[in-house]
């Protein structure tokens, strides 16, 4: 099977490509032509993120072309539409590696599984009452897990594509902030466990049960979660990337370049040479090869 290289393609008006040009990018995104501003939403929400977008597409390319000249896309899809109109934003997505499959987290309410092998898209999950800001994967099951505006995480499972579990995060008081709103932006999963914030705290949760074990005490909103080892690692609102442990712990707080983060990604195939890389407003992405300091950072300007 060939290696794929997946990204987003957010194509900008006119006046903005000439200033940025996002060829790839991955995360959330705001609606279609402009800037949504409500009074309604929290100022930390995602949805007051000001973006502008004229078409939502999904492209594929082989690692082993992308350094030839004349590199080309094997395919570019677009979510499922009635018009070209009414495409819906696609706020995150994440790759099963083993199964060559990709999870989209929709604007429009649905999370949607494209065949990387074939470029078709084989489920659409709906469920949520409002837009989708982040999916994850389960390890061993075909399941998804999705976390929305609406401030559920809903599980799917794509072996009967129905929803299992629906947990409303916001309504439990241990993690509840109504003052930051009920929106979900990060989210991740190992085992039998999960992690998820954003308007609600960041708090660790036990799936099978469906309950609450340990709610971080971090102020701000977090944008990024995931697992490492006996930690969990998170970004948010700040510049500073959280090292915390299960019990609720904080181990560190590393000092990072962006003001806001908005994505982590730590390499996962060599775990002798561990490589995190961390995202967010700014220009630069920061790289760690130890948790405990930043070794350098890429400068995209």
């Amino acid at each position: 099977r060939p290696r794929l290289l997946v990204g987003l393609d957010r194509a900008a008006p006119p006046e903005r490509q000439r200033r940025r040009n996002p060829r790839l990018e991955l995360g959330r995104a705001g609606p279609q032509g402009g800037t949504q501003n409500s009074p309604n939403l929290p100022q930390n929400s995602p949805r007051n993120i000001p973006k502008f977008t004229l078409k939502w597409e999904i492209r594929a390319w082989s690692w082993a072309e992308l350094g030839r000249k004349g590199c080309r896309e094997l395919w570019t899809r677009r979510p499922p539409c009635r018009s070209s109109l009414e495409v819906p934003e696609i706020n995150g997505l994440e790759v099963n590696q083993r199964d060559h499959w990709v999870a989209l987290a929709g604007g429009d309410g649905a999370v949607r599984v494209l065949d990387l092998e074939s470029g078709a898209f084989t489920h659409e999950l709906r469920g949520h009452q409002d837009l989708v800001h982040v999916v994850a994967l389960r390890e061993q099951l075909p399941q998804v897990l999705s976390g929305g505006e609406d401030g559920t995480v809903r599980l799917w499972d794509l072996r009967t594509g129905a929803q299992v579990q629906l947990i409303e995060v916001h309504k439990y008081q241990e993690c509840s902030r109504p003052q930051l709103g009920k929106w979900i932006r990060c989210l991740a999963t190992e085992s039998d466990w999960m992690v998820c914030g954003g308007g609600p705290a960041l708090t660790l949760w036990h799936l099978r049960s469906g309950t609450p074990t340990t709610v971080f005490g971090l102020a701000q909103p977090q944008h990024h979660a995931l697992f490492h080892q006996d930690l969990v690692l998170s970004g948010g609102v700040g510049p500073a990337l959280h090292l915390l442990q299960l019990s609720g712990d904080v181990r560190g707080k590393v000092p990072v370049t962006p003001a806001a983060l908005r994505s982590l990604c730590l390499h996962p195939r060599s775990p002798e040479h561990q490589v995190l890389t961390v995202a967010g407003n700014s220009p630069k992405i920061d790289v760690f090869t130890n948790l405990g300091y930043r070794a350098f950072s890429l400068s995209f300007t």
